[in-house]
């Protein structure tokens, strides 16, 4: 199965999505959360992830082998920590971008996505910066949409090309930068033999079946319970329906920034406009207020 299949891009939206509030309840973090991390990971950055999880499966069959020792020096983890400093921030921003829908830690109304405002409803538009507290409080929830970048280029092969750019960029413990999404990543019928899609998909298959075999081996270790249910997390990863609010084209990128740096977002975006000259702005997020 091709993990990369994982949202359906369709016609340019004529409505743009915005924001309800509402007491909807809990989502559940979708089961594709990390493939869509991954998908958004430079090539470099996925295969030090593969080769991370690689490496602590490994050591955990090593140890788990009554007649082997293992002789490597260090945590048996230190490899895959390493390559979390990167990961994690992403693993983050595509839970919450799956979510639609989002809650506060003090209780309260929720807010959720909708595809366009219908009549008579109360809608928030999350790239402004106005209104009442409720507002406000509504767009600092749905950061993934309030807080991210639509940028767009002359055409497709420019604005793959900034992709790589903001992926590379991404990689880096300073970045402000977590997802970076395009038609490509985003569309089911993608021709998997294009442009090392096809590499893609073997790296996904292979984090997946490396965290399967970690996670089996620490399914009893009460030391590693978070880096178990991590693994667990990434051993389960699958395709979701796709939001129907998250349309683009070929020359369109969206760029989400690490939750970090949802208080700094003219760091944010001066880095996506550093790393991918040529954009322009569809959605250029404002420090939310």
């Amino acid at each position: 199965m091709l993990l990369v299949a994982l949202l359906r891009p369709a016609a340019p939206p004529a409505t743009a999505p915005m924001l309800e509030l509402d007491a909807v309840p809990l989502v559940e973090p979708s089961r594709s959360a990390p493939s869509l991390a991954a998908v958004s990971m430079a090539p470099d950055e996925r295969r030090r992830l593969r080769l991370a999880l690689v490496e602590l499966a490994t050591r955990l069959e090593v140890r788990a082998h009554p007649l082997a020792d293992d002789l490597e020096d260090g945590p048996v983890d230190a490899e895959l920590r390493a390559a979390l400093k990167s990961a994690l921030p992403k693993l983050t921003a595509a839970r919450a971008l799956l979510a639609g829908a989002w809650h506060g830690s003090a209780g309260g109304d929720g807010v959720h996505v909708v595809d366009g405002c219908a009549a008579g409803r109360a809608c928030i538009d999350p790239w402004a910066r106005d209104g009442d507290a409720a507002a406000r409080r509504a767009r600092f929830l749905a950061w993934p949409l309030s807080a991210a970048a639509l940028v767009r280029f002359d055409d497709a092969a420019g604005a793959g090309a900034a992709a790589a750019r903001l992926r590379a960029r991404a990689a880096a413990r300073d970045s402000r930068i977590a997802l970076v999404l395009g038609t490509r990543e985003l569309d089911a019928d993608a021709d998997a033999d294009a442009d090392g899609d096809a590499d893609a998909a073997r790296e996904l298959e292979a984090i997946r079946a490396a965290a399967t075999r970690a996670a089996r081996l620490l399914a009893h270790d009460a030391a590693h319970g978070e880096a178990r249910a991590l693994l667990a997390d990434v051993a389960a990863a699958g395709a979701p329906a796709p939001p129907s609010w998250l349309r683009l084209d070929a020359r369109e990128l969206y760029v989400v920034p690490r939750l970090g740096s949802v208080a700094a977002l003219d760091a944010f975006v001066a880095e996506v406009t550093t790393y991918a000259p040529g954009a322009r702005f569809e959605r250029r997020p404002r420090p939310l207020d």
